[in-house]
């Protein structure tokens, strides 16, 4: 099992399933195990319930590794087709989201890459 906190899994799996504007990309139930599926995790098929608790479930379920890899893909250009917009908004989501667990995601040209930060607060 992952290390990370139950409520940024809650934000990743909302960020795979992709309702709203908030996201860049809306994935439907087979997408979803595509999407799994791109990241190794071919073990995981969607069964038909309802997709953000489906993909919670797996989120819960993954060890650093492989929820380091599903990170790594949501901010990858190829999952997006290299839309600029897409990526960035990906990246974007994905910062907020990990700051808590110290992580923070950067493109190096196509290679996304995971760094260890230390998570600061600005009061006023």
């Amino acid at each position: 099992r992952s290390s990370v906190d139950k409520p940024t899994l809650d934000a990743l799996a909302d960020m795979i399933c992709g309702d709203g504007s908030r996201y860049p990309i809306y994935r439907k139930g087979f997408e979803l195990s595509r999407f799994f599926g791109s990241v190794g995790l071919a073990r995981f098929a969607h069964d038909g319930s309802t997709r953000k608790w489906w993909t919670l479930s797996v989120l819960e379920q993954l060890n650093d590794d492989e929820l380091r890899a599903v990170i790594l893909r949501l901010a990858n250009p190829k999952e997006y087709r290299g839309n600029q917009a897409q990526v960035n908004l990906a990246v974007e989501r994905l910062n907020e989201s990990l700051m808590l667990e110290g992580l923070q995601v950067e493109v190096d040209g196509i290679n996304p890459i995971i760094k260890e930060i230390i998570p600061r607060f600005y009061y006023q």
